[in-house]
């Protein structure tokens, strides 16, 4: 195993410094994506805030410099599906978008009904006003299955309805059916092996990434689609402890069908503060993120003394020594368990063939749930 104090010494050499917070800080990241098609944007966590408005920032410069026209989330097709009606309705529609994110009603709503993400969709909805015309406004969906009984009969966002004839209805029907015979599926394999659930939930996902893809060609329109989901769901599954269980996921899959023309990007952090539950269904608080174990790859990012930085891996002559290696990485969801870090929230990884690019960011904050009103308004965690 190459010594650590060498990949460290490798990784601030190749760093690409983000303390400035200009939007040009991303050109590099940019310059990586190229004309790729797919973007995975991932987190370590569900509910911090620096993760979310990076994802924004980076979100907006593909729309607005690349030309991508979806943004695929990972939360549930029909609750989405009040959140594009809203971004593409313009004045027509009066209302906010906290009151489109009303519709993430199911656990973890609250995932997605923060104020980064309604600033966000405040973007979005004007870009769309300005874009005017359908073909050039950017939709929002999700790719999760979960409210699979939502589908049922649910009406499609946008002028369009289900049976209309129309592109975007289609493209609602369809996606109705996939999702209430793969959610019937993934009932079933819950009383089975972690891994059947898991990859038919990953599964669903990338149909539905191909789904939107096949959608937008369809309307003469080129499918360049943004994911936002958890690490563990954009990295490449074939590069972690994943695959030894048998398990894939949403970023081997569309690697394997659109190859280089899917550039996956992790997001990590080293301590701070995090949104996440206690237990399941419990509300969500504002939790002491401890620092990350030692021999992580947050570790290894902390000891380089930097704050926040870029690190392009792939598509560069530059080679990190030890990027192969199998190293502890970060994994929180919506409920976290410091009290069994190591067992609950780290899986070994090999950063260099699960990423394309990461973006570090040292002290990480919570995101700001909407019902709080305010931070001061949630519970205090430990």
């Amino acid at each position: 195993m190459v010594e650590t104090t060498h990949v460290v010494r490798q990784i601030r050499e190749a760093a690409i410094p983000l303390a400035g917070g200009r939007a040009s800080d991303l050109d590099p990241l940019l310059q990586r994506i190229g004309d790729a098609r797919i973007v995975l944007l991932g987190d370590a966590s569900h509910g911090t805030h620096e993760f979310y408005d990076a994802r924004a920032a980076i979100t907006k410069r593909l729309i607005a410099l690349k030309g991508f026209r979806a943004v695929a989330i990972e939360a549930d097709w029909p609750d989405t599906s009040c959140v594009d009606r809203w971004v593409r309705a313009g004045s027509a529609d009066v209302g906010e978008a906290e009151d489109a994110l009303d519709a993430f009603g199911r656990f973890p709503g609250w995932m997605w009904r923060t104020v980064e993400v309604s600033r966000f969709l405040r973007w979005l909805r004007l870009h769309n006003d300005i874009a005017g015309t359908a073909a050039r406004q950017v939709g929002v969906y999700g790719l999760d299955l979960f409210s699979f009984q939502g589908a049922i009969g649910a009406s499609p966002p946008g002028p369009a309805r289900a049976g209309d004839g129309s592109d975007l209805g289609r493209l609602h029907v369809e996606q109705a059916a996939r999702l209430v015979r793969n959610a019937a599926r993934y009932r079933r394999s819950l009383a089975g092996a972690r891994a059947s659930s898991w990859n038919l939930r990953d599964r669903h996902m990338a149909e539905t990434v191909e789904a939107l893809a096949a959608h937008l060609e369809s309307a003469g329109q080129e499918a360049r689609i943004v994911v936002w989901a958890h690490n563990s769901h954009v990295g490449d599954s074939r590069a972690t402890e994943m695959s030894r269980t048998g398990e894939v996921n949403l970023g081997h899959l569309l690697r394997e069908r659109w190859g280089p023309d899917v550039v996956a990007v992790g997001l990590t952090t080293h301590h701070g503060v995090v949104t996440a539950a206690r237990e399941w269904y419990a509300a969500p608080e504002q939790r002491v993120l401890g620092p990350a174990l030692a021999g992580s790859w947050e570790a290894i990012f902390h000891a380089t003394g930097l704050s926040r930085f870029l690190l392009v891996l792939t598509g560069t002559e530059r080679r990190i020594e030890g990027l192969e290696e199998e190293r502890l990485e970060r994994a929180v969801g919506v409920v976290y368990f410091p009290e069994t870090e190591r067992a609950s929230h780290y899986f070994l990884a090999r950063l260099g063939w699960q990423f394309d690019a990461v973006i570090h960011l040292d002290e990480t904050s919570g995101t700001e749930p909407l019902e709080s009103e305010g931070r001061s308004g949630m519970a205090a965690g430990q």
